[in-house]
């Protein structure tokens, strides 16, 4: 599962039928530097989101959270899933010395349609408004929402060819720059100035430029080397006959993966009882129950969009079942850890609330139970749905999605309207553990050989649906039944472990030995 590691050097023209190596980093490399700066990065997030909480009130946030729900939903939509296609083919036209016409051919289309796209969004600001925020007089919010979607359009083609390319320290280093930048600008222009959700998106408009102005200077010496590459003819009918029904499905995961992430606070918005600043208060009042449980879900984002690179290298030279494996001890090892993590956010969800929100969101701090078992479950399936996409059946994952959908919607009509809050929570849990299990049990069906610790990790989530207190005896009692045994972790899952931390111990020595070297030594 290695890549060829970061070496500084020339590249000279590939021999015929040879593709030529680009610099980029070893998996092992790539996944600790990616670790550490999603870590710094996600304690900017959370403290960003804190600070948020305190200076907007309840139907400001709600609104906020509305708007950003609506960017995550709209960018991958607007480009039909190409830049979602290049972590599975940019290996695969690189083998072949076909690169650059791929990459040169979806930047043409992502760029025209992501413009039709924003163009189509300034046009019908009133009738966008009254979806995204239930008030028509917010016409003008959305204009500017359609100069943050071009900017997000870029930032996530670009950090989408990095993964790619298996650059992941120049994507880190894109979204921690995104981060800080969005972080200093956004409270500044909260605090300084006011103005509400206008405010929060001329800072994420900054935020993106500088994020990408960061990437592309990292990476200059990558895509000088790329431009040095020879180029093997790639007609039109072979790149799209072979592009369109992967990207398609792409974007109709895409879709649907975040019509599940926006589709409570939606039907909150539209169903709830009460006016529209009620129900956009509500919406506010959710947010604060997902702040910290989201940490898990943009980690797993992370994890899942590096690995799926290096799994569809691995899925290329035909070792299928290697990638099977490891996408399930992905599994047991996410839930594992997530799962503990969500016992962690429990237990200091009373004092955050009390002390960090000045007791403000009562109603979030009540329902973060529900919100952090389905957060987890949420995380599972965009790791384990890697699978498929290597195995090119990125229908399947979309079959599942489309399921877990229709019963979310089904439930959040019900439940919203009987139970307000509540009701969205536990609608959305179960239509995550649902697809969740659909998930795996078609990639069982498609080559994956689950076995019992791959459900027994599926269903370990339900744990924290009892709160603070049960869920960690609970998981206590799991890790004792589990480690001495073989029936979550198997004997190939051991071995597997045990050979990845050797590698990374190796790695680090050898990193180590050459950083103490003078200089002109070997």
């Amino acid at each position: 599962m290695n890549a060829p590691s970061d070496q500084a050097g020339s590249v000279t023209p590939a021999d015929s039928g040879s593709p030529v190596s680009l610099p980029t980093d070893s998996l092992a490399l790539g996944m600790a530097f990616m670790l550490a700066m999603t870590i710094l990065q996600r304690l900017i997030g959370f403290g960003r989101n804190v600070v948020f909480c305190r200076l907007l009130t309840d139907e400001q946030l709600g609104q906020w959270s509305l708007a950003f729900s609506f960017l995550m939903l709209a960018a991958p939509l607007a480009v039909l899933g190409l830049p979602g296609s290049f972590g599975r083919y940019a290996e695969y036209y690189h083998r072949r010395g076909q690169l650059r016409p791929f990459l040169r051919r979806t930047t043409i289309v992502s760029t025209l349609l992501g413009l039709l796209g924003v163009s189509l969004l300034f046009c019908a600001s009133e009738a966008a408004a009254w979806v995204v925020f239930k008030e028509r007089s917010l016409g003008g919010l959305v204009r500017w929402l359609a100069v943050a979607l071009a900017c997000a359009i870029v930032f996530n083609f670009i950090n989408e060819l990095l993964i790619a390319l298996r650059q992941v320290r120049a994507s880190s280093v894109m979204q921690f720059v995104h981060s800080m930048l969005f972080t200093l600008l956004g409270v500044s222009l909260l605090a300084g100035f006011g103005g509400g959700v206008s405010s929060l998106v001329t800072a994420y408009v900054v935020a993106c430029l500088g994020g990408m102005a960061a990437a592309i200077w990292f990476t200059r010496s990558c895509f000088s080397s790329l431009s040095g590459t020879t180029e093997t003819a790639l007609s039109h009918r072979d790149l799209w006959s072979k592009l369109i029904p992967f990207a398609g499905w792409v974007w109709v995961i895409n879709l649907l993966s975040n019509l599940f992430d926006a589709a409570d606070r939606y039907m909150i918005l539209h169903f709830a009882q009460g006016d529209t600043s009620l129900a956009q208060s509500l919406v506010g009042q959710y947010h604060s129950s997902r702040v910290t449980p989201l940490l898990l879900v943009s980690l797993a984002g992370m994890l899942g969009g590096v690995i799926l690179p290096y799994l569809s290298h691995e899925w290329e030279v035909g070792r299928q079942q290697l990638v099977a494996r490891r996408v399930l001890l992905a599994l047991k090892l996410l839930s594992l850890g997530f799962t503990l993590a969500g016992v962690g956010i429990l237990l200091g969800s009373p004092w955050l609330f009390a002390w960090a929100l000045n007791g403000r969101y009562a109603e979030g701090l009540a329902v973060m139970p529900g919100t952090t078992a389905y957060c987890v479950w949420f995380s599972l399936l965009i790791v384990t749905q890697n699978y498929l996409w290597c195995a090119e059946k990125a229908k399947l994952a979309s079959l599942a999605l489309f399921l877990g959908l229709i019963l979310n919607f089904s439930l959040n009509a019900v439940l919203v309207p009987w139970w307000g809050l509540p009701g969205a929570v536990a609608a959305t849990a179960a239509a995550n553990a649902t697809a969740l299990v659909l998930l795996l049990g078609l990639s069982s069906r498609s080559g994956m050989k689950m076995d019992c610790g791959g459900w027994c990790a599926a269903l370990l989530p339900i744990l924290l649906l009892g709160g603070p207190l049960p869920g960690a005896i609970g998981l206590l009692a799991f890790v004792l039944l589990a480690m001495p045994y073989r029936w979550y972790f198997s004997q190939e899952d051991r071995v597997e472990l045990d050979a990845a931390f050797r590698l990374l111990c190796d790695k680090l020595r050898h990193r180590t030995r050459l950083s103490s070297c003078p200089d002109n030594q070997p």
